[in-house]
């Protein structure tokens, strides 16, 4: 009897004890999606050594040009300003779509008699805007301050001040991106120097790219009116349905002297950037490598040359001549060399003519450059210039042609090319379209 009860009494502690496990694991459970709802799963993720990381930062990694800078109250004395978006003032990169930027800006400020802020928003640089302007002989008697909020590509919250006034302009897709989601009271100015979508493959840039012209919140000015027609044929309702116009840049060049004696070496340049693939490097490499093995090119009596980017390596070419990198050279000492061309390879896969081909035209060179889009021709600009398709051999045959005619004394120095549409004057170029663009200045669409 006594056994019995004994052995009742196992059975009974057994069974509960099976019941208290599956209890104890019940609640192991219930405590365990309790504390996932509670904290999230970062911290069981972290004890599990997997990373964790936020939307911003996986945003900041990917896309840090176009990470937000959050709105802030301007101080009570503040002045009104034309407020520019640049990704940067590095000293080395003042020239192009950033220096037609600040003079572009600083038309702008004038006008509407505002002071001039330059906001730097993917690297800090140094350089002095006063200065630049100064020397490209532009006036500004406003104030000039220049910020940085380039720290928002590290994923840093970043603020910049807007006041009521305040006029805000872009000169690239990553600037209007930011810009378009602050909350300014009138639309601002896209500046509009290329078409960028075309920058990147099919992907998250491209479609925030594209985004920014289909925004309704700017009005737009393009340099060059082949830009304008190009974008304007891609039916983006933003950029068809607001105020738009253009620009043609300056060509500002002293005419290159005449050379005294044939015994000078010709000049054959190469406008070189590897890292900026539209610039089609690889193409105008292979076919300066293939015009250079014909019998009426001969080694002795030219000079071949790269320039636009350092650290690309001299390049040995088949035929015995070697290209000699000069890097990416000073505004003035480019300025120099451009006068002493006599044919220029400079390839470019956009639809506006880019400034080294009008550079080397307006003195006189025969340029060699592609087609792309709208861009089938650049007659209007100069006779000098050649557009063939963007192909080795398309560009092989016509710097082929220029060998054979520099040889048989076609291709002369000259006092220097005549340049058309475009002036030596940015005031001359600029008026008309920026007295436009602020008369249709309205308040933003919200």
């Amino acid at each position: 009897m006594k056994k019995n009860a004994l052995r009742a009494v196992r059975k009974i502690a057994r069974i509960s004890g099976r019941f208290a496990y599956r209890g104890a694991k019940i609640f192991e459970k219930v405590e365990h999606k309790s504390t996932k709802l509670i904290l999230g799963s970062a911290l069981l993720d972290m004890e599990r050594g997997r990373q964790v990381i936020s939307v911003d930062g996986l945003l900041s990694q990917h896309l840090p040009q176009a990470m937000n800078v959050y709105p802030a109250l301007p101080e009570k004395d503040r002045q009104p300003a034309l407020t520019l978006f640049i990704p940067t003032l590095s000293n080395e990169l003042i020239f192009g779509g950033i220096a037609t930027a600040l003079i572009v800006a600083v038309k702008f400020a004038k006008k509407a008699k505002l002071n001039l802020r330059v906001v730097q928003t993917f690297k800090y640089g140094t350089a002095d805007v006063r200065g630049f302007l100064d020397s490209k002989g532009i006036k500004f008697n406003g104030d000039i301050v220049v910020e940085d909020v380039s720290q928002k590509n590290n994923n840093k919250k970043v603020f910049i001040d807007i006041h009521p006034d305040d006029i805000f302009m872009a000169s690239a897709w990553a600037d209007a991106y930011v810009i378009d989601r602050l909350p300014t009271r009138k639309k601002f100015i896209y500046l509009m120097q290329d078409f960028e979508p075309i920058f990147y493959p099919n992907g998250d840039e491209r479609i925030r790219a594209e985004s920014t012209y289909r925004s309704k919140n700017y009005v737009s000015i393009c340099n060059t009116k082949l830009l304008y027609d190009h974008i304007s044929s891609q039916n983006y309702d933003g950029f068809n349905n607001t105020f738009k116009t253009w620009f043609e840049p300056a060509v500002a060049l002293e005419k290159r002297k005449r050379h005294s004696s044939n015994t000078i070496k010709k000049t054959l340049f190469i406008y070189g950037r590897p890292r900026v693939k539209r610039n089609l490097f690889l193409a105008a490499i292979e076919a300066v490598n293939n015009a250079t093995q014909i019998d009426e090119f001969d080694v002795d009596a030219w000079n071949i040359y790269i320039a636009g980017e350092d650290g690309v390596p001299d390049i040995q070419l088949d035929s015995g001549a070697r290209v000699v990198n000069l890097g990416k050279m000073p505004l003035d000492e480019y300025y120099k060399f451009v006068r002493t061309v006599d044919v220029a390879v400079s390839p470019m896969m956009a639809p506006h003519p880019n400034y080294p081909t009008l550079e080397f035209a307006s003195v006189g060179a025969r340029v060699i450059t592609t087609s792309f889009g709208v861009k089938q021709s650049l007659s209007m600009y100069s006779d000098c210039i050649v557009v063939v398709d963007p192909d080795v051999g398309a560009i092989t045959r016509a710097l082929v042609d220029e060998i054979v005619k520099a040889k048989d004394g076609a291709v002369k120095n000259t006092d220097g090319g005549e340049i058309k549409l475009v002036t030596a004057s940015w005031d001359d170029n600029l008026e008309d379209p920026v007295d436009r663009v602020l008369n249709h200045l309205t308040d933003r669409v919200v």
